[in-house]
Parts: C-alpha cells; structure tokens; sequence
C-alpha cells in the first residue's frame, strides 16, 4: 500500500517552554482502508535552528549513563 500519494504537506510553528520556537515541515498520510486514520511525520530543516533545539530538547530528557555502563563500554 502506498500512502505518499494521499499525503499533505505544510509548515507547523511549535512553542515549546524549554527550547523556544521550532519550525518543521509537516507531512500528513492517510491510510486508504481507513481515511479517519491519519500520520503525522514533523521534521525540521536540517542543520536548522529548529534541528539544533530538539537535538538539546533530547539531550536534556536523557537519561544519564550508569557509571558501570560508561566503564566496560
């Protein structure tokens, strides 16, 4: 089943608390068995401001290594 061809393209503007305004491109799919059933995929431009804060708004919801891990690795 190919969903590309039921796809719909825009550009969401996000605020969030901890890194501020993110711009990503989003893509929406429909599932042709189930038109009420939508995807959303949300991704920034690369190398953007946008790429730079989710990559901090990952590291700072990362779990730290254990001592023991960081150690035998």
């Amino acid at each position: 089943m190919c969903l590309h061809r039921y796809a719909t393209h825009r550009t969401k503007h996000v605020r969030h608390p901890a890194v501020g305004e993110l711009v990503l491109h989003c893509e929406t799919l429909t599932f042709p068995d189930d038109p009420d059933q939508l995807l959303n995929l949300l991704t920034p431009e690369p190398d953007s401001a946008s790429a730079q804060s989710l990559r901090l708004l990952g590291s700072l919801s990362a779990r730290p290594v254990p001592e023991t891990v960081r150690r035998s690795g």
